[in-house]
């Protein structure tokens, strides 16, 4: 598409954008949860707010256990929470994961950082949000554009964590009790820092907007 072809469905999609926000919001919450994560349904709640945003999707930050086999689309969670653990439960969850993992796979331990999925109704707005956002930390955060017009927006934290979990690992006998420690811990500073960008960008949100 051309520059000015762009433009002019951007300008477009813009005089649809209420009637978008309407139907976007009433549909049904297809999340496996089926419902907003606590920690950042005031964020999402003050998004829905604005007059030039509605969210698509979010996540406060969650910690998982992945199978991979190295193929793009072929993952699978076997186990995930959205709060603090505690060192039993990620030895549980380690143990009854490797049980599920296929031989052939990874079992990946990772924290994902909050992120929220909106749609703006202009490119200036968008621009906005994405410049506020990595000002407070949300350095992962950008813009795309699809033929229709649609500015979508991802805000995305730092917060990453991915590591593999080796087969022997899973026995009593060779779990290293500090590398646990250390990982749980390492995980819960995780999630106070994602919480409290949150609660940053749902000020800042409601300052400039």
């Amino acid at each position: 598409m051309s520059t000015r072809s762009i433009i002019d469905a951007i300008q477009e999609f813009s005089k649809k954008f209420e009637l978008s926000k309407i139907n976007a919001l009433n549909k049904k919450d297809k999340s496996s949860k089926g419902k907003i994560d606590k920690k950042i349904a005031a964020l999402v709640n003050v998004l829905n707010s604005c007059n030039c945003f509605y969210t698509t999707s979010s996540c406060s930050g969650r910690v998982a256990l992945i199978e991979e086999t190295g193929k793009k689309h072929e993952k699978a969670v076997l186990w995930s929470c959205h709060s603090k653990i505690t060192k039993q439960q990620l030895l549980n969850a380690i143990k009854k994961a490797m049980k599920k993992c296929k031989k052939s796979a990874t079992l990946m331990l990772k924290f994902e950082p909050c992120v929220v999925a909106l749609i703006a109704k202009t490119l200036d707005d968008a621009a906005s949000i994405v410049k506020f956002a990595k000002q407070i930390g949300w350095k992962r955060s950008g813009i795309a554009i699809n033929k229709q017009g649609k500015i979508f927006v991802e805000l995305m934290s730092t917060e990453v964590l991915a590591l593999p979990i080796p087969n022997e690992n899973v026995s009593n006998e060779n779990i290293d009790a500090k590398m646990v420690d250390l990982l749980v811990k390492e995980i819960n500073k995780r999630f106070s820092r994602t919480w409290q960008k949150i609660e940053k960008l749902r000020q800042t949100i409601k300052r400039k907007f």
